[in-house]
């Protein structure tokens, strides 16, 4: 599920009262991050804000500010204090008997498969593979049967919402420190700034959900329908749904922590520039 990196916004099991209750090895907690894409997605994340930067740079009438702001925001991203967090939260939350049966899944052929296939995700020569290859499609589209496998896919691991999520998270994120750094973060801002934030989602929408299926189409282009179907139909029972709510949730606290500490840094940097110019 690394390529469905993107995946979010689902209900708890109803077994959750009382779930919660073992402690959960810290060694199966570890396993499963690792192999649940987790940690990639953390690490990865300092990069994508980078990129997003660097694109606001490229029409900012104030470059220098913007670009210092970058470097906080980079800053404040420490992927080894938010893995931390990550850990905890899914400590509390979570049980022993439930991570258990995840890690089973995790290391099921079937799965062990997929996620080598989504491995590519993450080459470099990516984009543009992907680019020749939806080109390709326009000549031979893939088969009915294919598309609606595809299509199942996409909704039963949420792929959509939880790219639209990340998008806007980091956007929003982003977009506080700026008006923070320029001294326009005041209530009228914000409540602004949500109303952007709702109008975005509503845009982003359809173009991830276009997004998710031909990057679908290229990333499980060996897999079977058949094979496609039973990650899907795991998704849709109430231990997927619940992976899917852990790794929600583990995006969450990842993109509070790197809020506050990005406000906090901002702060500092405010401060420290207010010192020098006394």
């Amino acid at each position: 599920m690394k390529a469905v990196l993107h995946i979010l916004l689902i209900s708890l099991l109803s077994f959750q009262a009382f779930a919660f209750s073992e402690k959960i090895p810290e060694e199966q907690i570890r396993q499963y991050m690792a192999l649940s894409g987790v940690d990639e997605i953390i690490d990865s994340v300092p990069l994508q804000i980078e990129a997003m930067i660097n694109q606001r740079l490229l029409t900012s009438e104030n470059p220098e500010t913007e670009k210092e702001i970058m470097q906080v925001l980079t800053y404040s991203w420490d992927s080894s204090v938010i893995k931390e967090s990550i850990f905890n939260h899914i400590q509390k939350n979570s049980n022993s008997g439930e991570i258990s049966a995840l890690l089973d899944w995790r290391k099921s052929p079937l799965v062990v498969k997929i996620t080598a296939a989504e491995l590519d995700s993450a080459s470099p020569n990516f984009q543009g593979d992907l680019l020749h290859y939806i080109a390709d499609l326009q000549v031979a589209p893939p088969a009915p049967e294919t598309i609606q496998a595809i299509r199942r896919l996409v909704v039963a691991t949420d792929m959509v919402d939880m790219m639209v999520e990340m998008a806007v998270q980091v956007t929003k994120a982003m977009t506080t420190a700026f008006l923070q750094a320029s001294g326009g973060n005041d209530e009228k801002a914000t409540i602004e700034l949500d109303k952007q934030i709702d109008s975005m989602r509503a845009l982003l929408t359809p173009q991830m959900e276009q997004q998710a299926v031909l990057m679908s189409y290229y990333i499980y282009r060996n897999i079977s329908n058949e094979e496609l179907d039973s990650y899907s139909s795991f998704y849709n029972s109430n231990i997927g749904k619940r992976e899917l709510t852990l790794v929600s949730e583990s995006l969450s606290v990842a993109m509070s922590l790197w809020a506050e500490q990005s406000a906090i840094a901002i702060v500092k940097n405010l401060e420290s520039k207010n010192d020098k110019t006394l």
